[in-house]
């Protein structure tokens, strides 16, 4: 039988301290990096991003019929933000759209410069124009699904990121970014299966393990079972003590409900 809540009862679960709109924008601010590695990624290809084009199993029609210059200036784009250099990325991809404006690439890193720096709407417009652009590129379905999550439109962003786990399905960000569309509305059960399916994608990458337990923490919230969702949260701190979902259970930690006092 399927957990489910309303989205009120919900937040009026998780909500001791923090608005559930405020936990969904941590979360896509930390998974931000994930994505930015997987810009280039094309749906044919189980690999995620690889460092440079040149490495890439397969080249998309969009990508052929792409000047190199637009392709190059999308490259130093995308370096420039995994450097957190805003700025210079969004000078890189002005340019590379100024010479090819159906580059599918670079309409995938201007969505993510705007989910950057919080501009949604127009991450949800720049995706779906490199969907548009290239059907097959399973990065641009991953985030046209944070951009939707990051409005609160969960249900939408279920489409997209069914997607992208179809053209990508090694992708351990996008069974994460399904699992918080799924808490978000109240479909616990939901939530841990695709927990379970990114937990099969973290490797030994500390942040991604403490990503996944962290988002195991949140649906035993959900369930209300705080003894579970407490320990989950501090194995998400101990994988990763500076992480950013590490930071994220520390807060909430600070507003699970107190042991009791006779607790060991």
């Amino acid at each position: 039988m399927k957990t489910t809540h309303s989205m009120r009862n919900h937040e009026h679960c998780v909500n001791q301290g923090l608005p559930f709109k405020r936990v969904l924008i941590a979360i896509l601010i930390a998974s931000l990096a994930t994505l930015v590695t997987e810009l280039f990624a094309q749906g044919s290809s189980s690999r995620l991003l690889a460092r440079d084009l040149s490495s890439q199993n397969t080249v998309s029609a969009n990508q052929l019929l792409t000047p190199g210059k637009a392709l190059q200036a999308a490259q130093r784009a995308r370096n420039q933000l995994i450097a957190g250099r805003i700025d210079q990325a969004q000078k890189e991809i002005t340019h590379a759209l100024d010479i090819s404006p159906r580059c599918a690439l670079a309409l995938n890193i201007q969505g993510a410069i705007h989910l950057e720096t919080q501009h949604f709407e127009n991450a949800v417009e720049d995706f779906q124009e490199a969907i548009q652009a290239d059907s097959e590129l399973g990065s641009a379905y991953l985030g046209l699904g944070m951009s939707l999550i990051a409005q609160n439109r969960l249900k939408e962003a279920q489409e997209p990121l069914d997607r992208a786990a179809h053209l990508l399905p090694g992708s351990w960000l996008i069974y994460f970014e399904a699992a918080l569309t799924h808490l978000g509305l109240g479909d616990a059960e939901a939530a841990l299966k695709q927990i379970n399916y990114a937990e099969r994608f973290t490797e030994t990458n500390p942040e991604r393990r403490s990503g996944t337990v962290y988002m195991r923490g949140m649906v035993y919230i959900n369930l209300r079972d705080f003894d579970r969702a407490r320990q989950y949260l501090e194995d998400s701190v101990a994988l990763d003590p500076n992480g950013f979902y590490a930071a994220l259970a520390l807060t909430r930690l600070k507003h699970l409900r107190p042991l009791p006092t006779n607790a060991k």
